[in-house]
């Protein structure tokens, strides 16, 4: 059966008029409040925590009612796919983020169903392309917004694919929700494991300070307008320093000239690198290795790049040891948390790294490498689990908006 496509300007009122709350509401009756962090990629369920008077709001603030849909049009909140769908406002009415385009659909659309099309990765990516201002400050034009064109299928249609959607999304949500368990089991598994290697130590093994057997490099504070994507020269900032993981990124580089003028500064592959801000959230450690692509990297302010002396002890020990919960508590107690959760670098030099005896070192180190090539086994095997489900999740959403989704689907 064919059906019609319809521009959303043809099927919504989008920026529906601030006058209909005035005619409704008195200035001191409570609206609710929407910030853009309440508005979420994964639910239509928007977060309702805060409440203000009507005059406080009706001003510069975006206005919508129940039922409207709420899309993100500012960078890169678009592109991380935050919408949702007004529900239970105070009063039935909302006011919010000015960077939200607010959609209403018509009698003959359904509100959920739209939502779920403007879910659409497609639909993300052509916003993308056609973006416009300031870096940073980027926003999808609304000629982009009115002029999509959506199939417009009869509104029992429009129910039946959102039922369809719901069911199997909610089944795909609880697979995803299992495999995130089993992913932090494994987890906290591997960081047990590496706890009991070094637990267990024999007489001979002693306890020293991180600066007696490794040489550790202070980040340099560089300005903030030395940072490029047009540079060649990579830098480790702490936004690259995640929890046991190190987060590529495309766009700080500074000047090749650097490379020679701040070699002090240099990490390499295999260092340990260790933020100094906020060096402990939830997650665990903010201890990363240098990979190989940032070999020769310079380091950043609040940043500190440990290279162990290997002669004393492996770096993959001193890696290891980095994920226990002993190196764990030692932070806590060390750090400043009366703003943010910090670490010194007199505090960092200080940190008690247990090393074993020379004859056991090849012993310790096998454990090691057994315990993570199984923990790389077991995450491997689990985050291709969630890509798979983003995938179909995505496929579902294609066919739901290209006929494909039949019944008997």
């Amino acid at each position: 059966m064919e059906v019609d496509l319809m521009r959303l300007a043809d099927c919504c009122t989008i920026k529906p008029p601030k006058s209909e709350a005035r005619k409704k509401l008195s200035s001191n009756d409570w609206v609710s409040f929407v910030p853009m962090a309440n508005l979420g990629t994964i639910t239509p369920k928007i977060e309702l925590t805060s409440t203000r008077k009507f005059s406080e709001v009706s001003g510069s603030y975006t206005y919508f009612s129940d039922g409207d849909v709420l899309l993100a049009k500012i960078t890169p909140c678009f592109e991380n796919g935050k919408l949702g769908i007004a529900d239970g406002l105070e009063n039935g009415v909302g006011f919010g983020s000015s960077e939200f385009v607010v959609l209403r659909p018509q009698s003959f659309l359904d509100p959920k169903y739209l939502y779920y099309f403007l879910s659409q990765p497609g639909f993300r990516k052509a916003g993308e392309r056609v973006m416009s201002g300031a870096v940073g400050h980027k926003r999808v034009p609304k000629e982009f917004i009115e002029d999509t064109k959506l199939p417009v299928p009869s509104l029992d249609e429009q129910k039946r694919i959102v039922t369809t959607l719901d069911e199997a999304f909610a089944d795909i949500d609880k697979v995803r929700a299992l495999t995130q368990r089993n992913l932090e089991n494994a987890r906290k598994l591997f960081e047990s494991s590496l706890q009991e290697v070094f637990s267990c130590k024999s007489e001979g093994w002693e306890l020293r300070p991180l600066d007696s057997l490794s040489s550790i490099i202070n980040g340099y504070a560089f300005k903030s307008g030395e940072f490029s994507s047009s540079n060649e020269l990579r830098a480790i900032k702490i936004t690259n320093v995640g929890v046991y993981n190190f987060i590529e990124d495309s766009k700080s580089y500074l000047p090749s000239e650097f490379s020679e003028k701040y070699h002090r500064y240099k990490a390499y592959a295999g260092d340990v690198i260790v933020a100094l801000t906020r060096t402990i959230i939830s997650g665990g450690l903010k201890v990363a290795v240098v990979p190989n692509s940032y070999n020769g990297a310079l380091v950043n302010q609040r940043v500190a790049a440990v290279r162990v002396n290997e002669n004393v002890m492996p770096k993959e020990l001193l890696q290891a040891f980095m994920s226990t919960k002993t190196a764990i508590k030692y932070v806590k107690s060390n750090v400043n948390e009366l703003m943010q959760p910090n670490l010194s670098i007199k505090d960092l030099k200080q940190f008690p790294i247990p090393v074993p005896p020379k004859e056991e070192v090849r012993t310790v180190l096998s454990q090691v490498n057994a315990i993570r090539d199984a923990k790389q086994s077991l995450t491997s095997i689990y985050a291709s689990k969630l890509e798979l489900l983003e995938e179909l999740k995505k496929s579902l959403l294609q066919k739901a908006f290209t006929g494909e989704l039949t019944k008997a689907a």
